[in-house]
């Protein structure tokens, strides 16, 4: 029952109908000042869909695994696949697609920091905790959205010392079973002063020996910034939730009562 969510109304999907996207209260999205998306890949839904509602707000995306270069050399190999009838005209058309959203998307105040996130320098592209809140000295109300593949565990510690400044974040917390210690240490701290608005099982996932789903996406908002009533007892919630992969159906949580 530690990851029992709390009742919050005004509840919206940020991002993705599936995959990508995070489920928070609608009265605080214009408040955020900045938003520091860890973890990217070929998927910036959140971010965009954010940016639409907040339209002055910068972002600060980090992700070294993806650059401008890797999108400009991954489409014109998509032309060559097509031709050599490797590639379909589906994914040939994605490339390009994905190229055109980049260049579009990540410019002026949106930035892509091409650096690893992580909580120490071992190679000249990792970005630190206090390298990441640096580059936003003097910003209250920031947002976090965390999907770094299992890093999560080394660096939460470290983002709560900024926890004045961070009015909400968006985790996606990877392999819970195998470290279920510390998630839920991390869980208990990051409940000191965030909310628990939201909860979700990634269904790309396994399930632990507990019964728990191996990947879970967490909405957390700082307390004094939400107002919350009651908690749920089961979810998904209908028209809200959707399976991460829309081949699979999506896992059901009951909690005990």
């Amino acid at each position: 029952n530690l990851l029992k969510p709390a009742i919050c109304d005004s509840l919206i999907r940020i991002g993705s109908k599936y995959d990508g996207g995070y489920v928070l209260p609608q009265e605080i999205l214009r408040n955020i000042e900045v938003l520091i998306s860890l973890g990217i890949s070929i998927d910036w839904s959140f971010d965009k869909a954010l940016k639409n509602i907040n339209p002055n707000m910068p972002i600060h995306a980090y992700d070294h695994t993806i650059s401008k270069e890797f999108f400009l050399k991954n489409a014109p190999n998509g032309i060559f696949r097509l031709f050599t009838l490797r590639n379909g005209p589906r994914k040939c058309y994605e490339k390009f697609r994905l190229l055109n959203s980049y260049l579009k998307f990540f410019q002026n105040t949106n930035i892509h920091y091409q650096e690893r996130v992580n909580n120490a320098v071992e190679a000249s592209y990792d970005a630190t905790v206090e390298k990441i809140f640096s580059r936003v000295q003097g910003k209250n109300n920031i947002f976090l959205k965390i999907d770094i593949e299992g890093t999560e565990y080394l660096v939460i510690e470290k983002i709560l010392e900024y926890k004045n400044q961070i009015l909400g974040l968006a985790i996606e917390f990877h392999e819970t079973n195998k470290n279920r210690n510390i998630f839920l240490k991390l869980v208990n701290k990051l409940l000191v002063d965030f909310e628990l608005i939201h909860l979700h099982a990634n269904n790309c996932g396994s399930i632990g020996d507990d019964d728990l789903p191996d990947a879970l996406e967490l909405s957390l908002i700082a307390k004094n910034r939400v107002y919350v009533h009651g908690s749920r007892d089961e979810l998904p919630i209908a028209n809200l939730d959707f399976p991460n992969d829309p081949k699979k159906i999506d896992y059901k949580i009951i909690f005990a009562k």
